[in-house]
């Protein structure tokens, strides 16, 4: 559990350092940034300390020990405590003893659930101010009511000597034993000695038992927010979490790219956040990085298109998935809307599969880029049949090596394309049925030879330039030629003669066609779950780099030596 303690005064500094040594991860809130780094410095323990706002949106259980102007003030400088616990120790000011009631001021608490009236708010009475109570404040009203949580030794003398002083009534100690005083609240009042009940394991129950109590009505008029999940249960989580991110504040080379701590917000509606265990590195973030890609990067920028890992939340409404699933993500967004290469990132829910358990972690990153890509153009929408012959450009990538297993799957024949014969023996072993060299051989010939005269059925290729004109001219009567990525952005050179003469079709073609579709999504998902978990398809890993490599697999895959995919683990 992540604890903010909004306040680096004595209290402040006190409740910090007591959860600190008790195992606790703290972090400490100020308007002065600087001072609460110090104090988290001065602390150890692993705390932390910066400003309000990002210490609150990183706990779990929000402290404020400070006086209630400024716990407001923190509250309206944060904003969005879905799922959190506020728990509220302001101390009142003068005019505020009126509000005295069962021991605590209701004033404070009260305006801080206005104020964040999605939020689990908590009013909590600490012994040590209850004895700087004047006799006044206590004057014709009820015992305040105290007691411990837990059997620390300490807090049970604060709270006798309370008693002893009068104006003070024990009640039994444990979590939940003075619930009934706020009943009609629908709310629970704590009362424990200076915090010094967190040396049991009853503070955090009564933490954890007061946030799945029904929240407080929001005032009247007061717009409700809806929750869908309260704390603790961590689907979904309301956690803002630092993680390392990959991310890149200008264009250019691999060396641009930089592993950064990034907060990582909770899950939107509609998203999954995932714990990576892998990522798949694709072409297409080479070209974003480098501003050649169809959209543009806005700075700092994030990337990745391929994870896999395990579920941390998911986000409202988001069924089918539960913490600890494991998952990989289909590419169905554009890079800048979500980036996957980091250790901790949000995925829309409708990408992201459950694969088949045979998978490892660095073949289920590695399996749907390529894969969707090749079933979108070859199996959705040529509808390639047994006995067809089928032209792979670029045939030692990632999805040009999915596509010769898709091809050989429907019983047609695949034929790899690539520059020259250093890689023949590789794509032979990988599946195709011939290798052409297309620098060292005669493409048409080769074809013609191949297909006794008739032709490809099919040419699918990721390259395009001048070599698009021979390509067509191999192609046999009604063959379709898919452009499915840019790796050349010279022109295309498209002879009239052949695409008149044998009525040829000639297209674009991104996977996004097929994962922007609900319902050929799906039918992909289903082909290629199917295809894993048989073995027919199987992702081959060039290289693995660690996160931390993220620059030198950048190189690699500029290098194109790899055959197969390159994946990065976290």
């Amino acid at each position: 559990m992540t604890v903010a303690v909004i306040g680096t005064g004595h209290m402040g500094a006190g409740i910090a350092r007591l959860l600190a040594s008790k195992g606790e991860r703290v972090v400490i809130g100020s308007r002065d940034p600087a001072k609460a780094a110090k104090l988290a410095e001065e602390i150890g323990a692993g705390a932390e300390g910066g400003g309000i706002a990002a210490a609150a949106k990183l706990a779990d259980v929000v402290i404020f020990a400070v006086n209630y102007p400024q716990a407001g003030e923190a509250v309206r400088e944060v904003g969005g405590f879905a799922g959190k616990v506020l728990v509220d120790i302001s101390n009142p000011i003068t005019e505020d003893y009126k509000d005295l009631r069962v021991g605590h001021t209701t004033s404070a608490a009260e305006e801080l659930q206005k104020l964040a009236p999605e939020a689990k708010v908590v009013k909590a009475f600490n012994t040590i101010f209850a004895q700087l109570l004047p006799a006044e404040a206590r004057e014709g009203r009820d015992p305040v009511q105290v007691f411990v949580a837990g059997d620390d030794e300490a807090a049970k003398k604060a709270v006798s000597d309370l008693v002893a002083k009068g104006g003070f009534q024990p009640v039994e100690s444990g979590p939940l034993s003075n619930a009934r005083f706020l009943e009609p609240l629908g709310e629970i009042n704590i009362h424990f000695g200076f915090f010094l009940g967190w040396g049991t394991s009853a503070a955090p129950a009564w933490i954890k038992a007061a946030s799945r109590l029904p929240s407080r009505r929001p005032p009247a008029g007061h717009p409700r927010r809806e929750v869908s999940a309260p704390f603790p249960g961590r689907t979904p989580s309301r956690r803002t979490t630092m993680s390392r991110i990959v991310r890149f504040h200008e264009t250019g080379g691999p060396e641009v790219l930089k592993v950064e701590d990034v907060a990582v917000p909770a899950p939107k509606a509609g998203e999954v956040q995932i714990r990576v265990k892998a990522m798949g590195l694709n072409r297409a973030e080479v070209m974003f990085r480098t501003g050649q890609y169809v959209t543009q990067p806005t700075f700092p920028a994030i990337l990745g298109y391929e994870a896999a890992g395990t579920v941390e939340a998911v986000g409202p409404d988001v069924a089918g998935f539960t913490v600890g699933d494991p998952v990989s993500v289909v590419p169905c967004f554009m890079l800048g809307d979500y980036g996957l290469h980091g250790e901790l990132v949000n995925a829309p829910a409708f990408g992201v599969v459950k694969h088949p358990e045979n998978l490892s972690w660095e073949e289920a990153a590695a399996t749907w880029m390529m894969f969707v890509t090749a079933y979108g153009a070859l199996v959705d929408i040529a509808n390639v049949q047994a006995g067809q012959t089928v032209l792979i450009r670029a045939a030692s990538s990632s999805v040009g090596l999915a596509a010769i297993q898709i091809v050989n799957a429907l019983g047609a024949v695949p034929v790899a394309l690539t520059r020259r014969s250093a890689k023949r023996d590789e794509l032979l072993k990988h599946g195709a049925a011939h290798v052409i060299a297309t620098e060292e051989q005669d493409l048409v010939a080769e074809v013609n030879r191949i297909t006794e005269g008739k032709g490809a059925n099919v040419a699918f290729d990721p390259v395009g330039g001048p070599e698009v004109a021979k390509i067509l001219d191999a192609l046999g009567y009604l063959g379709i030629f898919f452009q499915y990525g840019a790796l050349d952005t010279t022109p295309l050179a498209v002879p009239v003669m052949p695409l008149l003469g044998k009525d040829l079709t000639v297209r674009g073609y991104q996977l996004f066609e097929i994962t922007k579709d609900p319902a050929r999504l799906e039918r992909a998902k289903d082909y290629i779950v199917k295809g894993l978990a048989s073995g027919a398809l199987k992702p081959v890993v060039a290289k693995t780099f660690t996160l931390d490599q993220i620059v030198e697999a950048h190189r690699f895959m500029e290098s194109n030596e790899q055959v197969g995919k390159i994946v990065v683990t976290a």
